[in-house]
């Protein structure tokens, strides 16, 4: 019996460890090759040498555009994925009737890179119009969710058309701010839409009249449930803006010079001083204020601070300017503050700073990246908030947040210094020069025009970006204007 026999056994042992080392080494040799794998190696299958991939989603607006990378055409349509060694590459969309996109960029191995934004514009737009006017509207505003389209009728200072892009098929709804909250109804005025709320019923409109500033919130739903601010609070702010996109929430800056306080509309309340010395603030949130302020500074300095939870923190001290930049907002759970002044030529992106600013903190203040332009002007977020930009004129230069890669813009048409460029959605900003709108990426590519408008008021998008509405001359009847609406997605 072989089992009984020392060298037997001995034998059975050594084939079962030389089996386990083996065994070992193969799961060893296929768990380095999957983990390889899975950061994106592979087998260059013509010079077979070791590469890194890279994976790209690609996916446009409308769908189903031809690929082309490296003037190679994909066997594949947007919406898709791609698996591309590390390098750089120029990647092209084609579709029947639309503008070629195009955009070169670079990936690295093992990165993953999102192009799902690309807008493509037809060829020849469609235009059409939705309702004529007697006279060209002034005034006009979209709800954030991009459903409610309001327009001041000609003529009309407190009527207003109330348009459902959810069902454009469907007549606007007359609605009309209730004259009765109004100071001095029949006094000579001008009204401007400050902010909606964040439930998309509420509109903040600022009256001006006799010399005079008063703030409206207007419900376009329940009209008769509209508010004069300024009487219901017993203030007169000189400017005021929404606490955490809720109607009800206010912050104000007193007619006292820099005295910045909060209000409640449905208890009727106001704080007292939050801030003093205030001269631009911004706010997100419940309890987060970042405002600029000359109090307790050296003279010809100036000084970013934040407010939050009723504690302030020194951020930034700047030279003193004519302008400052300054804004606040998260992005993937990280918060980022953004200061600047105009006589510095840049500005500042924190990331996290509070913990770091916090008396004792071992935290360092981290520095996202400076922005670098002559005379900033503007800044703001990008819709989703991972794009950052600060302007000057036809000058931008952003920061994707993602990666703290930075995009120096210089725009093909002039632009005044005091006029603002907005974004269009989370990658893209949209301007007006001489009623023709204009859009451009984030990275300055693709700047095509887009639709004829009126120059006050931009364009309008639907839900989904697929019809861009505005207020022009009519298309049907050269003595009238008209809202109109110009088709993008052909297919629609």
């Amino acid at each position: 019996m072989d089992f009984l026999d020392p060298r037997h056994r001995k034998a059975h042992r050594r084939r079962l460890f030389i089996g386990y080392v083996l065994m070992s080494i193969v799961v060893g040799i296929g768990t380095l090759i999957v983990l390889y794998q899975a950061y994106g190696y592979d087998i260059d299958r013509k010079g077979g040498g070791l590469i890194q991939n890279g994976i790209v989603f690609v996916d446009s607006n409308p769908a189903g555009a031809s690929i082309y990378v490296n003037d190679v055409r994909q066997g594949r349509r947007t919406d898709t994925r791609m698996v591309l060694p590390a390098g750089v590459y120029t990647l092209r969309l084609e579709a029947d009737g639309y503008r070629t996109w195009e955009r070169t960029f670079s990936l690295e191995g093992g990165q993953i890179q999102r192009i799902v934004y690309p807008y493509l514009i037809p060829n020849e737009l469609i235009i059409s119009d939705v309702i004529r006017y007697e006279a060209l509207p002034s005034l006009a505003t979209q709800s954030p969710d991009r459903r409610w389209v309001m327009i001041q009728k000609p003529g009309q200072l407190y009527q207003f058309d109330l348009f459902d892009l959810a069902d454009p098929a469907k007549p606007p709804a007359v609605i009309t701010l209730p004259v009765s909250i109004i100071t001095s109804p029949s006094a000579q005025a001008t009204l401007k839409f400050v902010e909606w709320s964040g439930d998309n019923r509420h509109v903040l409109i600022e009256r001006q009249y006799e010399g005079k500033t008063e703030f409206i919130m207007f419900d376009h739903e329940n009209t008769s449930e509209s508010l004069n601010i300024n009487t219901t609070l017993g203030i007169a702010p000189i400017s005021l803006s929404l606490r955490n996109k809720q109607w009800e929430q206010i912050y104000f800056l007193d007619a006292i010079p820099g005295t910045l306080r909060s209000g409640d509309l449905r208890a009727r309340t106001i704080s007292a001083p939050l801030v003093l010395g205030v001269i631009t603030y911004r706010t997100s949130g419940n309890d987060i204020i970042l405002y600029a302020t000359q109090t307790d500074v050296e003279a010809g300095q100036t000084e970013f601070r934040i407010m939050e939870a009723g504690v302030i923190y020194k951020l930034k001290v700047v030279n003193q300017s004519d302008a400052y930049v300054l804004d606040v907002s998260r992005y993937e759970k990280r918060w980022y503050y953004v200061v600047g002044s105009a006589s510095d030529n840049m500005a500042f992106v924190y990331e996290n700073p509070l913990p770091a600013l916090k008396p004792g903190a071992k935290t360092p203040l981290i520095i996202s990246g400076i922005l670098r332009i002559d005379n900033p002007r503007f800044a703001s977020f990008s819709d989703n908030t991972q794009y950052f930009a600060v302007q000057s004129g036809s000058e931008i230069v952003t920061i994707n947040l993602e990666d703290d890669r930075q995009y120096r813009l210089k725009l093909k048409h002039d632009i005044p210094v005091n006029q603002k460029i907005d974004w269009m959605d989370g990658h893209r900003f949209l301007y007006v020069v001489d009623g023709q709108s204009f859009i451009v990426d984030f990275d300055g590519s693709n700047e095509e025009t887009l639709v004829t408008m009126l120059a006050s008021v931009e364009p309008f998008f639907d839900r989904d970006f697929n019809n861009v509405y505005t207020l022009e001359p009519s298309k049907l009847d050269a003595s009238k204007s008209a809202l109109t609406v110009t088709k993008i997605d052909l297919a629609q």
